[in-house]
């Protein structure tokens, strides 16, 4: 009988999928190492464990992880359900509230670029706002409520089971879109400054050519 191993992206949560991704920026000596720690890490077998397999029985098993080799590309959705409960997903800059904004730009705060990825469930909660439970009323119509409580509880329950196949897309998606209107709202506060840098010094030189005629 073999390891119990997952078949694909939608059977990896971003806890898997993080350490995994450790496993990978480790320089292992030996490409056997790597192997075994794997599926160590994808069956939940100790490599103790693992170790006591024959050579051929572990290069069987790491076959069926094939699928790492390419991480997902499926679309990504307005909203989708998780756990029993629905998210609204924020996909653009003025869909976000000012917290939303604020939590994700202190998350990525003193981060290296390259370590984003361990952020990505914090990253991925502070986008999506989730569906009150029950229904609400208004005026006699009834409508569903979605509210930003921020990040943290979300960024929990996507950490432990939230697929790959959802959530790298996302977080892809997320970083760029948040990426160019940083960059944006930087550029933004730079125009305004250079207008107002401008107008401080025709102010200026109003004021000198007043004096000089005086």
């Amino acid at each position: 009988m073999g390891l119990k191993l997952p078949s694909g992206w939608h059977q990896v949560s971003i806890e898997k999928f993080l350490k995994y991704n450790t496993i990978c920026q480790r320089k292992w000596e030996d490409p056997l190492d790597l192997e075994i720690n794997l599926l160590s890490c994808f069956s939940g077998a100790t490599t103790t464990e693992i170790e006591k397999l024959k050579t051929p029985e572990i290069l069987k098993e790491i076959k069926r992880l094939d699928f790492l080799k390419e991480l997902p590309q499926t679309k990504i959705h307005y909203a989708f359900k998780l756990n029993g409960n629905t998210y609204k997903v924020a996909y653009q800059m003025q869909d976000m509230t000012g917290g939303q904004f604020m939590n994700f730009s202190d998350i990525l705060k003193g981060v290296k670029p390259e370590d984003y990825i361990y952020q990505m469930h914090e990253l991925i909660a502070t986008m999506c706002i989730k569906k009150e439970k029950g229904l609400f009323f208004e005026n006699g119509i009834s409508f569903s409520k979605y509210e930003y409580k921020g990040y943290k509880e979300n960024a929990d329950e996507f950490y432990k089971h939230m697929s790959i196949d959802i959530a790298y897309p996302y977080y892809v998606f997320f970083c760029k879109v948040m990426e160019k209107s940083l960059l944006d709202t930087r550029d933004s506060l730079l125009k305004k400054l250079e207008k107002l840098k401008k107008s401080n010094r025709k102010r200026k030189w109003g004021f000198l050519n007043t004096g000089g005629g005086i």
